[in-house]
């Protein structure tokens, strides 16, 4: 008379798949996701505290200080003695997500602000 049939081992070869997947995950869709947010965040609370027609005099130090990347260009003189407007541009992102607020100034007050995103 025979017994029950012994159980086969359960095979553990599937944990270490489904680990990498969930690390895929994570990795390539929330982290992301989450840099894509904070860097969203960032820029606009910072383009949100500038008003037009405020001095600009501190906005490249409170950028750096807010852990943006700055590109600043002053105003040029054009051939009929105009200026253009200078520019200050922060930004925060990584390669093809990056949130911009770009600042127009004339005579050391802002005269524009606009915040874009670039992907």
């Amino acid at each position: 008379m025979e017994g029950p049939a012994p159980k086969k081992p359960r095979s553990r070869a599937w944990r270490p798949a489904v680990f990498i997947v969930v690390i895929l995950i994570v990795c390539g869709i929330l982290l992301p996701s989450a840099l894509m947010l904070w860097a969203k965040n960032r820029v606009e609370r910072f383009c949100e505290e500038i008003t037009i027609g405020q001095q600009i005099e501190g906005l490249l130090k409170r950028a750096e200080e807010a852990g943006l990347e700055v590109t600043h260009r002053p105003p040029l003189a054009t051939t009929e003695g105009q200026r253009t407007p200078g520019r200050l541009t922060a930004w925060d992102g990584w390669m093809y997500a990056r949130w911009f607020c770009d600042i127009k100034y004339q005579d050391d007050k802002v005269v524009s602000k606009e915040v874009f995103f670039l992907d």
